[in-house]
This record gives C-alpha cells, sequence and structure tokens, in this order.
C-alpha cells in the first residue's frame, strides 16, 4: 500500500510537469517516507509509556444509576469526571478525609447522582448512605422511587434522611458541590477548545493539553500544582524545554503557543520555589 501511495505521488507529479526536467526520486520518497513513519511510530510509543505513569486525575465521580451506562453532563471549565458502575459503587470505593478513593488509588472530590437515579434499589440506597455518613460529599439526584419491592415508605425517609440530614445535597450543581469540597480547578483556560488528561505520580504531575483549534492559539493556562517547575515535553524527539510561568494565587499560569490541532505534555516535576520564568 505505501509503495503504491508513492508510485500514485510520483505519477502526478510528472502529468502535472510542463518541464522535461521535472522528476520525482521515488527511491529518495520511501526513504523519506519510512523516516517519517518510525518517527510517528517512535513518538506514539513514548505517549503510550508516559500517560501509562501513575493514575488518571478526576475531581468528579458521576453514578449514573442503575441501568444506566453512560449519562451526559455538562462540567465546569478546568474540571474533569469519571463514572462509576453499579458494581464499583457497591465494592470499588470508601471515604477517606471526606475524598472518595477507588481500590486503583484514584482520588475524588465529589460523588455526583445523575437523573437516572431517581429510581433506586434498596442496596444502593444504603451504599450511598454509608458512603455520605462517612463523609463523602454526595450531590444530584435525590431518589423518588424504589426499583425492586419492599417498604417505600421506609426507603423514602432513608433517602430524605440521606440528603436531608446527612452529607448529601439535593439538587445541588457539581459546581457548587466542588465549591463544598474545596477543590480549585485543576487546569482553567479561557480557550474553550484546550483539553487536557491529567495523570498523577508520588513525585511529578503530567499534563497532556490539546489544542482542537483549526487555526493557531496561544493560550494561558492555570494549573493547580505548585512547588513544581512547569517544561515541555516533545514525544517526537523526547526533548524537554522550558516555558514561561509564574505563580500567583496558588496556581501556576503557563503561557504557550499550540499549532493548529497540536497537543503538548506539561509535566511538572523539578522541585522548585521560583515564583516566575520567562523564556
Amino acid at each position: 500500500m505505501k509503495r503504491i501511495i508513492l508510485i500514485a505521488t510520483a505519477i502526478a507529479c510528472l502529468c502535472s510537469c510542463t518541464d522535461y526536467r521535472c522528476y520525482i526520486d521515488v527511491a529518495a520518497a520511501e526513504r523519506q517516507f519510512v523516516e517519517m513513519r518510525d518517527s510517528f511510530e517512535r513518538s506514539i510509543d513514548r505517549e503510550a509509556y508516559l500517560m501509562s505513569l501513575g493514575h488518571r486525575v478526576d475531581d468528579i465521580l458521576i453514578y449514573c444509576g442503575e441501568g444506566h451506562d453512560h449519562c451526559t453532563r455538562l462540567l465546569p471549565n478546568g474540571f474533569s469526571a469519571a463514572y462509576v458502575t453499579t458494581e464499583g459503587l457497591m465494592d470499588s470505593i470508601a471515604v477517606r478525609q471526606q475524598r472518595i478513593i477507588s481500590k486503583d488509588g484514584r482520588t475524588f472530590g465529589v460523588l455526583y447522582i445523575g437523573e437516572g437515579g431517581r429510581e433506586m434499589s434498596w442496596t444502593v440506597l444504603r451504599r450511598i448512605g454509608e458512603l455520605a455518613a462517612d463523609g463523602a460529599i454526595i450531590g444530584g439526584a435525590m431518589p423518588e422511587a424504589m426499583r425492586d419491592e419492599g417498604n417505600q415508605c421506609a426507603f423514602l425517609a432513608l433517602a430524605d434522611s440521606i440528603w436531608h440530614n446527612g452529607s448529601a445535597m439535593p439538587g445541588r450543581t457539581i459546581r457548587s458541590l466542588l465549591r463544598a469540597a474545596g477543590l480549585p480547578a485543576d487546569l482553567k483556560t479561557r480557550n474553550r477548545g484546550i483539553t487536557y488528561t491529567h495523570r498523577h505520580l508520588p513525585d511529578a504531575d503530567i499534563y497532556r493539553v490539546t489544542s482542537t483549534f483549526d487555526r493557531p492559539v496561544r493560550a494561558k493556562l492555570k494549573f493547580r500544582v505548585v512547588g513544581r517547575e512547569p517544561l515541555i515535553w516533545d514525544p517526537v524527539d523526547g526533548s524537554i524545554t522550558p516555558v514561561t510561568y509564574r505563580l500567583k494565587s496558588r496556581k501556576t499560569k503557563v503561557i504557550t503557543t499550540f499549532d493548529p490541532g497540536q497537543t503538548r505534555y506539561i509535566i511538572f516535576c523539578r522541585l522548585s520555589d521560583r515564583r516566575r520564568r520567562n523564556v
């Protein structure tokens, strides 16, 4: 297939050429293709390795309800979310110091119940009650009906006690829950076309930041990480370069540019007490 593409390119060049001296060196084009392919494959391998380190950071854990695999929520700017199944809710999370901890070590600030949670089984409601009693910050849809057979009045009484007398907050938005948890934005920017993934290690934080714009963009990025120097890592050649930044209000503000559709890796690893740097 690769050979066909190269030959087609050569033919297109020859057919559009009006000068007898115009030609294309197919062998040279093939060598260039192989070099580009190898460089691309190496960069993919580097990215895959980097993004396998540590664990992903998501501040919001969303439970869509029994029988609901996914529910769409508009997240506040600067935050990301993960979803938990009924099985995961029952067996894979616990609460420590008001933070929700998963078995794989990930930490979440709040648990949000989607609209599918308005109808809930007795077992799931009791589990949410346990999490609330342990100090988890919970909000979203309050259960209004029991999925299985049983005492409906007792079910509604338990739901009411959890949502009104515990740490659960009926009708609260995700943003208000995050404020209650004291969580600032993880990565905040005015450029709505900027997306990110954050991974945390004991001695580093890795942000994969992508521009979805079809034009060059100069972006101001405010990271929640402080005390470490931000650096830009290039997956194509593995190089690391400094970037302009300054500390303000317990955030690290990074200024950088993106080509159309470009992804940048911004890594916080070196301990530093510097408050600014201009590049």
